[in-house]
């Protein structure tokens, strides 16, 4: 009986709040056209990987509020905290430090303003299909509008 009075609890919570996808985040990684060529890099979120991304292109995760980690295999992740509605954008580059054996380039995922990132993405290309690895990164380009749907005659508002 209080495990389903708690289910109905959640259930009322779930309902109340909408859990729809107003609640979500789109977290958009990116490697501009300057990144360095070298092979595609997989990121992954709070430990899933979820997909990968080279020089000039870009993919949108889909998550839930709150802290997710994004890491790229050999890198300096980096931290985020989703808030719902706002989307957020991280830029895939790389830091250079010179070491007595010699000069070490690490990637590093870096936040970036969406003020400045949108003036980057209108440039880059959505990753391909066979490059994605989780349900939570968008299929499709989400920066575009869906194409027009031309109305067919004889239908039923003619």
């Amino acid at each position: 009986m209080k495990a389903a009075f708690c289910i109905f609890i959640l259930a009322i919570q779930g309902f109340a709040t909408g859990g729809g996808a107003e609640h979500l985040t789109e977290i958009f990684i990116y490697a501009s056209w300057e990144y360095p060529a070298r092979p595609w890099v997989p990121i992954s979120c709070d430990g899933t990987l979820v997909a990968k991304v080279k020089a000039g292109r870009f993919f949108a995760i889909i998550v839930g509020p709150g802290k997710h980690m994004l890491t790229q295999n050999d890198g300096i992740p980096l931290v985020v905290i989703a808030h719902p509605g706002q989307p957020m954008f991280v830029h895939l580059g790389q830091e250079v430090s010179d070491e007595p054996s010699g000069k070490v380039v690490l990637p590093v995922l870096q936040a970036v303003a969406p003020e400045e990132a949108r003036k980057e993405i209108i440039h880059l290309v959505y990753v391909d299909s066979d490059k994605l690895y989780s349900s939570a990164v968008s299929r499709q380009d989400p920066t575009q509008p869906s194409p027009p749907r031309l109305k067919q005659r004889g239908g039923p508002s003619d």
